[in-house]
């Protein structure tokens, strides 16, 4: 039977791709952001966080600051890097939210596992995108196309073993056509694979959209019915499970972050159920990413690698941005 190796966690925010003197511009988006969620479960304007922000918010966003989590930021990618190659598996599942880039309002899945043979990054011309993007896209895009190769096999049997165990799971054998692969998945890929590229199974959740969001709870389950999958797979290979994205943002949430981060650590799975679906929306509920993995590697050890509280912005916007390991 196939084995789960390890289990790695990965932000994928644009500004871990950019130097910190484009991070003003990451935070011009911000002012006009309709869905920045605060520490009450509400969304505030830009405009209301500023009065809400802690009063040394221009220390925390101080060039010296910007440098230092940068460097943090990208010794963290290198390493979350360094960890995959070293488990050396066969197929690595991602799990990642879809935000608009296969799916939209005409058909939104809950949850949508990928087995085709291949996902394409298709070209991107990097003038069209805003200055702050044009500096990040290399992160996640390529100006020339790019093939990741899946692992329909595995996949096929993921989605197989969740429907028998109750799970609706929507199904994608054939890539939109025109739509490029999305971020949570082209990150890993460019960000921590690089040249080690490694077949992959991409898991879609829909963290973002109103109103089929899975909850929390329902996203434990399913990583434990993925790790159940991966385990009664008739095969020999070593798979690793992976999150993409979060935790917090548009707004740092630490005492949101750092209560998520310790009850994995502890593996106080009450705790993680205990979080209001109100806190997990917007850019936030990118945590639910993290919940499927904790589930499917509920029995190993969390280790946080760094956290970097990335504020960017007089009102406290940016993320809070993660990276660990279950082994």
């Amino acid at each position: 039977m196939a084995k789960v190796v390890m289990g790695l966690g990965t932000a994928h925010s644009p500004m871990l791709s950019t130097p910190p003197d484009i991070y003003p511009l990451h935070a011009e988006r911000d002012m006009g952001n309709p869905e920045l969620l605060w520490k009450d479960g509400k969304f505030y304007s830009y405009e209301e966080l500023l009065e809400k922000a802690p009063a040394n918010m221009q220390e925390l966003i101080s060039m010296d600051r910007w440098n230092e989590r940068h460097e943090a930021s990208q010794r963290a990618i290198d390493r979350v890097g360094d960890l995959l190659r070293e488990a050396n598996p066969d197929v690595v599942v991602i799990v990642g939210d879809d935000q608009e880039e296969f799916f939209f309002e005409d058909n939104r899945p809950s949850i949508s596992i990928f087995h085709g043979d291949k996902l394409i990054n298709h070209a991107h011309d990097f003038s069209t995108l805003p200055p702050s993007f044009q500096a990040a896209a290399w992160g996640w895009y390529s100006e020339t196309e790019e093939s990741y190769e899946c692992h329909p096999e595995l996949a096929t049997h993921i989605v197989k073993s969740l429907i028998a165990e109750d799970f609706d799971v929507s199904t994608m054998k054939m890539q939109p056509e025109k739509y490029s692969v999305g971020h949570a998945f082209s990150f890993v890929e460019r960000r921590i694979m690089k040249d080690h590229r490694i077949p992959i199974v991409p898991v879609m959740l829909n963290t973002f959209y109103p109103p089929n969001q899975p909850n929390a709870k329902r996203c434990f389950n399913l990583g434990q019915g993925i790790r159940r999958a991966i385990e009664s797979w008739d095969s020999n290979q070593k798979v690793l499970v992976m999150a993409s994205g979060g935790l917090s943002h548009f707004v740092v949430l630490e005492e949101l972050d750092r209560m998520v981060i310790d009850a994995f650590e502890a593996k106080d799975w009450s705790r993680v159920n205990s979080i209001p679906e109100t806190m997990f929306q917007s850019g936030t509920s990118e945590i639910k990413n993290w919940i499927t993995v904790a589930g499917a590697l509920q029995d190993r050890s969390f280790e946080l690698i760094e956290y970097v509280a990335g504020y960017r912005s007089p009102a406290g916007t940016g993320g809070g941005w993660t990276w660990a390991q279950w082994k």
